[in-house]
C-alpha cells in the first residue's frame, strides 16, 4: 500500500461521478442506507463485493505514465493503470491507502482487506476477484459500459451502482437497438422476418445471449462463436461512442476557444506560459483527431454493407478488429473526458474568462499531473 497526494486529488476532482472513477463507496453507502430506511437485511443483498472493505474503496483508472510502467512486475497493457484507492476520511481529497492493480502482490494485499472479523469462503473470494478483474480489464469505468459488462457475465447488483438513469438508459439502446435493426435483416435476404423476430433477435443481439441465428449471423460477418459475446459488446461500445461523441466536442471546442484567447485575457504571458497552453491545445485537438477516423471507419463500414447493400468486406475486416478500436476509442476519448472534467471544475469555481495568471497556472499543472 502506499499514500499519494495525486491520487486523493484526482478522486476528489471526479468524486461525483467519471468515466474513470468509480465511487463505490458512496454508491454502497446509498445503498445500505436504502436498505436501512426500508427496514431490510443487508443479508444476501447485491453489493458488489462480498468484502465490505472492498465495497468502501474508491476505483479509479489513471493516465500511465511510461515510466510507471516499467517500475511493475506484472504485464501491463492500455494507457491506464487501475487502483483501489481506501480514503481515511469522508473527504477524498484528505488522503489515503491506494493498492495498484498492476503490482504482483495485488491479490495477496486485496485478500486480506477485512472491514469486520467476518470470513470469506473460497467462492466469495473467487466471486470478488472475479469482479475485481473486470474492472482491471474495462478500458473504461463509465457507468454505461460497467453495466453492460457486468450484465454480460451475469453478475447481478443493485441498480443504484450505475448512475444512469431510466430515461438515459433507454435513449441510449434505442440508439444501439437501431444499429442492431439492419444486421437481423441483413440475415434474412431471401424473406423478411416478422416484428417478433426481429424484436427477439435485437434483444439476443444486445444481451449477447446464444442463438442458432446469431450465432449464423456473427459467423458470416467472419466472427467465431467463441468470440460472439466480446465483439458484441465491443462494437456495443463503439455505437455508445458514437452517441456521446459530439457531446464532447461541444465541449472541448469551448475549451480550446478559451484556450486561445488566454494572451488577450491575461496581457502579457511569457513564451513558456503560452507553450504549455498550446501543448494543451493541440493534445486535445490530436485526439479527438485520431477518434473521428475510427468512428468514421465504423458508420462508413456499416453503411455500405447494411444500408447500402454493397461490399461487405469493409465491415467483415472492421469487426475482426473491433476489440482493438474500443479499446483505443476508450483510452483516448478517457483522456480528452478527464481534461473536460478538469476544465468543469475550473469553471465551477469562476467565470474562466475572468480568471488570473495563477489560477490558469494551476489549472494547466492540474492538467499536467493527471494526464501529460
Amino acid at each position: 500500500m502506499m499514500m499519494n497526494n495525486n491520487i486523493s486529488q484526482f478522486a476528489n476532482i471526479f468524486k461525483d461521478g467519471s468515466s474513470h472513477i468509480f465511487n463505490c463507496r458512496d454508491l454502497s453507502h446509498k445503498i445500505e442506507m436504502k436498505i436501512k430506511n426500508n427496514n431490510e437485511s443487508t443479508k444476501d443483498k447485491a453489493f458488489l463485493f462480498k468484502n465490505m472493505s472492498l465495497n468502501r474503496a474508491v476505483y479509479i483508472k489513471i493516465p500511465f505514465s511510461n515510466k510507471n510502467k516499467a517500475a511493475y512486475r506484472r504485464p501491463v497493457t492500455g494507457r491506464f493503470e487501475t487502483k483501489l484507492y481506501l480514503p481515511f476520511e469522508d473527504e477524498l481529497s484528505r488522503g489515503g491507502q491506494t493498492i495498484n492493480f498492476s503490482d504482483s502482490q495485488f491479490y495477496t494485499v486485496v485478500s486480506g482487506l477485512r472491514a469486520s472479523a467476518d470470513q470469506f469462503s473460497a467462492d466469495d473470494v473467487a466471486s470478488d476477484q472475479k469482479r475485481l478483474k473486470i474492472i482491471e480489464k474495462m478500458p473504461s469505468l463509465d457507468p454505461f459500459l460497467l453495466k453492460e459488462k457486468f450484465r454480460q457475465e451475469g453478475i447481478e447488483v443493485d441498480e443504484d451502482y450505475f448512475s444512469v438513469t431510466k430515461d438515459v438508459w433507454l435513449e441510449i439502446r434505442k440508439f444501439v437497438m437501431g444499429k442492431f435493426r439492419p444486421m437481423i435483416l441483413f440475415a434474412y435476404p431471401d424473406q423478411e422476418p416478422s416484428r417478433e423476430q426481429i424484436t427477439n433477435l435485437t434483444d439476443m443481439l444486445w444481451d449477447a445471449r446464444e442463438n442458432p441465428e446469431i450465432e449464423k449471423m456473427m459467423a458470416a460477418l467472419g466472427v467465431s462463436k467463441p468470440k460472439i459475446p466480446e465483439v458484441l459488446y465491443a462494437w456495443k461500445g463503439i455505437i455508445y461512442y458514437e452517441y456521446i461523441f459530439h457531446q464532447y466536442t461541444e465541449k472541448s471546442n469551448k475549451m480550446i476557444v478559451w484556450l486561445e484567447q488566454i494572451p488577450d485575457q491575461l496581457v502579457f504571458v511569457t513564451p513558456m506560459f503560452k507553450a504549455r497552453r498550446d501543448m494543451i491545445q493541440q493534445y486535445i485537438s490530436e485526439s479527438i483527431g485520431s477518434i473521428m477516423p475510427i468512428l468514421h471507419e465504423s458508420k462508413t463500414a456499416y453503411d455500405e454493407l447494411f444500408l447500402l447493400k454493397q461490399n461487405a468486406q469493409p465491415f467483415v475486416s472492421f469487426l475482426s478488429d473491433c476489440q482493438r478500436h474500443f479499446f483505443n476509442l476508450s483510452s483516448t476519448l478517457g483522456q480528452v473526458i478527464i481534461i473536460l472534467q478538469i476544465w468543469q471544475d475550473f469553471c465551477l469555481r469562476g467565470n474562466p474568462y475572468k480568471a488570473s495568471l495563477s489560477q490558469i497556472g494551476a489549472f494547466f499543472d492540474t492538467i499536467e499531473q493527471n494526464i501529460m
